[in-house]
């Protein structure tokens, strides 16, 4: 599942170029923040697809196996039981990944030859040769995938490249695309029998939408009433002194402090602290703190915070 953590993260960002391009139109804004959330899931589909290729690629590796007169001991001892694993199976042949995978074009976005570089560089690891020498125990072949994916697919800087080029947003999703991928993997073998469509990541796209759209625009609908409440708070600090972006990550979660009653207080204000750690100044993590905390209390005070659930507020 997209985290919400990403979704404000590129609203921010959206929030952000606005603040240095005030002319641009803040639909055209919007528009790329959905399409952003969008490529999100296109890169979890690019995951799935490398892996569902690289392992597909011991057949173009026997074939040219094969057509060799000699043949090394360790190129004998690899079998094509890779691309027989139930996993790959599925992946090859499941109807919602193939309208997926075509709909999006997901093949384009990283070059055949990148595949098969892929294929030889987990040839070289251990889980491989384990896999290759007892095919049918369930733990290894766990193992192969897991270390396909985490330690030759994205260790890869030939395939991150790739990506980057299609999707510039990679740095930003990097951690919830990896938590997909690996979600899908892990629940594909607790399942009984394993099922790749109940595995698949589930996306919410209204609810998703919604939410990114509802923070980006509130902000922006609202900047009167955002500046009216922080001003009074910077004490020293001069409004247009402050760092824009530590005043666009204070100002998006007042947003959800006010508009927002199903999100917990905690959650908001944790969340763009963390944020703030990632993305601003050293200094950022203490300033929002200390703001957020002052206006959370008058907030209060004032009855302002209408939270439509048991420990919301707290």
């Amino acid at each position: 599942m997209i985290s919400r953590r990403l979704l404000r993260i590129k609203v921010m960002q959206g929030l952000y170029a606005l603040e240095f391009n005030p002319d641009v139109p803040v639909s055209n804004i919007n528009a790329t923040l959905t399409q952003s959330v969008k490529d999100t899931y296109k890169l979890y589909l690019c995951m799935l697809h490398s892996i569902r290729e690289v392992a597909n690629y011991v057949w173009d590796y026997k074939k040219m196996i094969d057509g060799k007169y000699i043949k090394s001991e360790e190129e004998i001892k690899v079998t094509s039981n890779i691309a027989e694993t139930t996993f790959i199976k599925q992946l090859n042949n499941n109807s919602t990944l193939k309208k997926l995978f075509e709909k999006d074009k997901i093949a384009s976005y990283i070059e055949k030859d990148t595949i098969k570089n892929l294929f030889y560089e987990l040839k070289k690891e251990k889980e491989f040769k384990d896999f290759s020498q007892d095919p049918h125990n369930i733990n290894h072949e766990k193992k192969l995938f897991r270390i396909l994916f985490k330690k030759v697919i994205l260790k890869s800087d030939l395939f991150i490249s790739q990506l980057e080029e299609y999707f510039p947003t990679w740095p930003d999703d990097t951690n919830s695309v990896i938590n997909m991928t690996m979600a899908t993997i892990n629940e594909f073998y607790k399942l009984d029998p394993p099922e790749i469509e109940k595995c698949l990541s589930p996306v919410k796209w209204d609810e998703i939408s919604k939410f990114a759209s509802d923070l980006f625009l509130k902000c922006i609908n609202n900047q009167e009433e955002l500046k009216d409440l922080v001003v009074p708070v910077l004490n020293n600090w001069a409004a247009d002194r402050t760092n824009k972006l530590d005043m666009i990550i204070i100002k998006m979660a007042l947003i959800e402090l006010l508009y927002f009653p199903n999100v917990p207080v905690k959650v908001s204000i944790n969340e763009y602290i963390e944020i703030s750690k990632q993305y601003s100044t050293p200094k950022s993590k203490e300033f929002i703190n200390g703001v957020l905390d002052t206006l959370l209390k008058k907030l209060k005070r004032q009855n302002k915070i209408n939270k439509t659930g048991r420990g919301l507020v707290e």
